[in-house]
């Protein structure tokens, strides 16, 4: 019985002596959403002026507005745009989501063009409308809009505050 063990102690230590120490699973690539911006109704662009307040109005260039993503990530990845009246991203409602990465039309960038409608609604390109008076309770108020990026195993979220009128 002796031999036994010893048997399979020293299979064991030869199976752990074989291992090499310098392989590990490589963990996955950090993803991060570089940049997000927003140009609002009136062209004012956050990318070039961060602190300019920002505005949607849907009596200005029919309420047209724009947004633009940078990603580093080389995998698949979904891009989310989502508007809230809080500054906390557990309380927005979802107004746009693409899939991107290698192959994809919007691969390291992404760009939707969304508008905000008089009878208060808020849509983008291939995203549900919004109505926004379950957000807005006077006009103007400020809104949050949250640009997250999520790849397999979490994401990574920016936030712009924008008047809407």
């Amino acid at each position: 019985m002796k031999k036994v063990k010893l048997s399979f102690l020293l299979i064991g230590l030869v199976t752990l002596a074989s291992c090499d120490e310098d392989y590990h699973d490589e963990p996955p690539p950090p993803q991060a959403l570089t940049d997000f911006v927003l140009i609002d109704s009136y062209g004012v662009d956050s990318g070039y002026s961060p602190n300019a307040p920002l505005a949607i109005d849907p009596f200005v260039g029919a309420g047209v507005f724009e947004v633009f993503w940078r990603a580093r990530f080389s995998r698949y990845y979904r891009f989310y745009l989502s508007v809230s009246d809080t500054p906390y991203l557990s309380d927005a409602i979802p107004v746009y989501e693409v899939g991107c990465g290698p192959g994809q039309q919007c691969d390291l960038e992404g760009y939707a063009l969304c508008q905000y409608n008089q009878d208060f609604t808020l849509f983008c390109e291939n995203g549900p409308s919004v109505d926004m008076l379950d957000l807005l309770y006077e006009v103007p108020q400020t809104v949050y809009f949250f640009a997250q990026l999520c790849g397999a195993y979490d994401c990574d979220y920016r936030r712009l505050n924008v008047g809407m009128y």
